[in-house]
């Protein structure tokens, strides 16, 4: 009797080790076959593009009705459209606190910085010294510099202003093999900020030369809010001193997937019904108007480039059109912008 129970006993304990121990491989090798803890597959990346992509933010300037682009001429011949374009998810660019002081350390600031939220609720860092200052958003990676001392009494040439601003970013390692800049792009500006549009002639040792970077993808321009191309911009000194720093870049996930493409047809028949949205009007990147600009509009020309609106999580195919409108009584340049993605 006494054996039959001890055997018995010992069963019933083997038995329930055993679920124990078979639980345990199991949850185990659940855990070793979850990719989680893995670095994502080209399948995982594709998966996260959208069967149909969610429209660009496309904002109008300031006081310009957004339906106002209904009477369009279209003045501009037909030509050859890829049928298909790339679309990139953006990668997140948000930084550590350590990534942050490391990169201040670049600029030449040594102090710990100040820490606060700006209206977003983005954690915001700021250096601050007696001629320069250092401004860096943490969730976005922008980065705000500026310097007021002067160093030396050299006449920098214009043509030495993009070896300079290039130079700069390298050396801060904020330079992307996809951004590209030219003579043709330079802005000049007077010690005030004042602009003058024949400076380019008249340069004198009291101007700002002001180097714009342009992204490039896929061989194609990236536009950004208001018609600008302008992805970073370094302000240069007569004396060859940075004094200004514009930055905001987002790297791309390696992989984009292809969309079809609308066809010249189907521009025109969305130009006629009003889908192009006014991004530019006038000689400004945002020219506020006290009265909407009267139509026709008249395009001229376009291109296919690619759309940075800053606010979605996708650089985008976009159609560029360039053209003219009445405004006041006076023609002033327009840009529209209209998705490309059929």
């Amino acid at each position: 009797m006494y054996d039959w129970l001890t055997k018995k006993r010992l069963i019933l304990i083997g038995s329930f080790f055993l679920v124990i121990i078979l639980l345990v491989l199991f949850f185990l090798t659940k855990k070793t076959q979850s990719p989680t803890n893995q670095i994502p597959s080209e399948t995982v990346i594709r998966n996260q593009f959208p069967q149909v992509p969610p429209a660009p933010i496309i904002a109008p300037p300031v006081g310009v009705d957004e339906n106002s682009t209904k009477n369009v001429v279209v003045n501009f011949d037909s030509k050859e459209i890829p049928l298909q374009a790339n679309l990139f998810i953006k990668d997140t660019v948000s930084l550590t606190e350590k990534q942050i002081i490391e990169l201040g350390a670049r600029f030449g600031f040594s102090v710990q910085p100040e820490k606060m939220l700006d209206g977003r609720g983005f954690s915001i860092y700021l250096w601050s010294e007696e001629n320069k200052s250092l401004l860096i958003t943490a969730e976005t990676g922008e980065i705000n510099f500026s310097n007021t001392k002067r160093t030396v009494n050299n006449h920098v040439r214009v043509q030495e202003a993009l070896s300079i601003a290039e130079e700069f970013l390298k050396g801060k390692r904020l330079f992307h093999s996809d951004l590209k800049t030219s003579l043709d792009s330079l802005r000049f500006y007077g010690l005030d900020g004042s602009k003058d549009p024949a400076i380019v002639k008249n340069y004198s040792e009291n101007e700002l030369i002001e180097v714009p970077f342009e992204r490039m993808v896929d061989s194609f321009p990236v536009y950004h809010p208001q018609g600008s191309k302008k992805q970073i911009s370094v302000t240069i000194n007569i004396d060859t001193t940075v004094t200004k720093l514009e930055y905001r870049y987002s790297p791309l996930l390696q992989n984009g997937k292809s969309y079809s493409l609308l066809t010249f047809d189907e521009i025109k028949t969305k130009l006629l019904q009003g889908n192009g949205k006014y991004v530019k009007i006038g000689s400004e990147e945002l020219l506020e108007l006290t009265a909407p600009p009267t139509n026709p509009i008249s395009l001229t020309s376009f291109e296919l480039a690619y759309l940075d609106d800053e606010v979605g999580l996708y650089i985008q195919p976009i159609f560029v059109f360039r053209g003219t409108t009445n405004v006041s009584g006076s023609q002033q340049d327009v840009i529209l912008y209209l998705p490309a993605i059929r």
